[in-house]
């Protein structure tokens, strides 16, 4: 569980320093201090920051509850992909995609799982082998 919680810690973070970073770019902007090109940087960054906060920050801290009372979802299944470690972190267990600390849990495509994990994010917190 502190995997999840580091990781929330260090994406609010990094979302407030580019949150701040982009607001004091539009003041520039909107003093005349910075050239008017930069309006074009704005507009990219606003939708990519808005997705990206929705999956790497507003699912996780809707798991905020459920994490600090140890309250998971239950699934059985067989892991088909996994993602190279970075970004989420992920892997497709019976065609869903979950979350995972990349230190302790390292699932083989092909091999049945139980995984106990958090229910927005899908954050693997606890995992073990299932026998078929």
């Amino acid at each position: 569980m502190g995997y999840y919680y580091g990781s929330l810690v260090f994406e609010i973070i990094i979302f407030l320093m580019i949150l701040g970073r982009l607001t004091s770019m539009v003041v520039r902007l909107k003093k005349g201090r910075l050239n008017k090109k930069w309006w074009l940087l704005v507009g990219i960054l606003l939708p990519l920051l808005a997705i990206s906060m929705v999956y790497f920050l507003y699912l996780p801290l809707l798991d905020l509850p459920y994490a600090l009372k140890g309250e998971t979802e239950v699934v059985e299944g067989t892991v088909s992909d996994v993602y190279f470690p970075g970004g989420n972190n992920g892997f497709v267990l019976e065609g869903e995609e979950y979350r995972r600390n990349p230190w302790t849990f390292d699932p083989e495509p092909g091999e049945m799982y139980r995984l106990y994990y958090l229910p927005n994010s899908h954050y693997v917190v606890k995992f073990e082998r299932a026998s078929e």
